[in-house]
């Protein structure tokens, strides 16, 4: 025990030295990132799909030829036969409607051919969940093409396995991450075009949106915390903690649902929350409720189907009532439309909005095994999202006592 609380404490040292050096990194303007700022950071195919693809394209704007692509082979398919100099590179190429099984059909999000009839197929997968049957489709696709030759690459954040990775010709697949193989093939992107100022920081500014993402530390913090512990003194101590993964999200997900219920109690709420939220059960809420101004109408977050993307949403319901009836269109509009993502009806009089993230349009917030909803949940981003976007939305516009009036028991 004695060893585990020296490695805690040596990892929160590292911890916040990285901290400091990202404040110091915003003092000097170097976190500025205009894909943020344009609200594309995590946008699959307004950004990272067409970012990819221009530099994978011989013919791209940065005329630079095929060298980035013969890096992107090198690095993620090595020994594959490929004509970089003869490619064609595609985004989002539609290949049919999906049939009733799924087993044809779809958009593949970027397609790379070249003149000897070899493909490279990338499926690129940000926040969005795989669809069914959707690289059996791809992979059916390239067969139906007799492609003398192709690789289908499944991209995530960390290199997860496709769900149907058994409906595939292992000797064709790969999974592939930006964590891993994309951030190493751009790394060495910047060294082909180090006397390319333009090409070189567009790179490095995609670079940094990456990390951003991936919530990863500078490399000189993150090679220190892998490298004490992996140590002899500490690799027993780590081992316990990757042993224990799942115990230690779910009691943080616990503290979590602790400062929202503190929370309630703070702006005179009453809060309730369903046992199964954290275990992702289907039909689970987190209420927080004024007795005293609505006994039907509550504020909820949660979800009826955890789905795996976009699952969690929050707005003012009457849900698990079995009376719910239509609300005329006259009465609607003199609800406030606060949560503007989905329409006013008799459900949600407000709307409602998915909570995705702390800028409220992106992110991952609705996965709670993920590293960086777990870090938001635990340094408090997401509890001051929720009390400012959602709660004080209600107190501060009396939106309870609204719908009431119009909309009584």
């Amino acid at each position: 025990m004695e060893k585990l609380i020296n490695l805690l404490n040596q990892i929160k040292s590292i911890v916040v030295q990285d901290r400091i050096m990202k404040e110091e990194r915003w003092k000097r303007g170097e976190n500025f990132n205009v894909f943020s700022v344009l609200a594309l950071s995590r946008n699959e195919t307004r950004l990272h799909s067409a970012f990819i693809a221009e530099l994978l394209n011989p013919n791209g704007s940065h005329g630079l030829c095929n060298t980035f692509l013969e890096n992107f082979i090198t690095h993620l398919t090595p020994g594959f036969e490929f004509d970089t100099a003869h490619a064609d590179v595609k985004v989002e190429v539609y290949i049919g409607p999906i049939n009733k099984d799924s087993t044809r059909g779809g958009r593949i999000d970027i397609l790379v051919t070249d003149n000897k009839n070899h493909a490279i197929i990338i499926e690129n997968k940000i926040d969005a969940s795989e669809q069914e049957g959707q690289l059996c489709r791809y992979n059916n696709y390239a067969k139906d093409m007799e492609f003398s030759d192709y690789r289908l690459l499944y991209l995530t954040l960390n290199g997860k396995d496709s769900e149907t990775i058994s409906d595939i010709e292992k000797t064709n697949y790969t999974s592939i991450s930006y964590r891993e193989n994309i951030l190493s093939w751009l790394t060495s992107c910047i060294g082909i075009a180090a006397c390319y100022p333009l090409i070189r920081e567009t790179i490095r500014q995609y670079i940094f949106n990456l990390k951003e993402i991936l919530n990863i530390m500078c490399t000189e913090n993150e090679n220190r915390v892998i490298k004490l512990a992996t140590s002899k003194e500490y690799t027993e101590s780590t081992l316990a903690i990757l042993r224990n993964e799942m115990e230690i999200k779910r009691e943080i997900r616990l503290h979590f649902i602790e400062e929202l219920k503190r929370l309630a109690k703070q702006k005179g709420l009453d809060f309730t929350c369903d046992e199964g939220l954290i275990h992702f059960w289907d039909n689970q809420w987190i209420v927080f409720s004024q007795p005293s101004v609505s006994k039907k109408w509550n504020v909820y977050i949660g979800w009826n189907k955890h789905n795996k993307s976009d699952g969690v949403r929050y707005g003012i319901s009457r849900q698990f009532t079995v009376d719910t009836q239509p609300i005329p269109a006259d009465k609607l509009m003199q609800i406030p439309h606060v949560w503007t993502e989905a329409p006013q009806d008799e459900e949600y009089p407000c709307g409602w909005a998915y909570l995705r993230g702390k800028d409220g349009k992106t992110g991952n917030w609705w996965n709670w095994f993920d590293i960086a909803t777990l870090e938001d949940m635990a340094n408090g981003t997401m509890l001051h999202f929720i009390e400012t976007e959602i709660i004080d939305k209600v107190i501060d516009g009396h939106l309870l006592k609204k719908v009431q009036e119009i909309l009584p028991d």
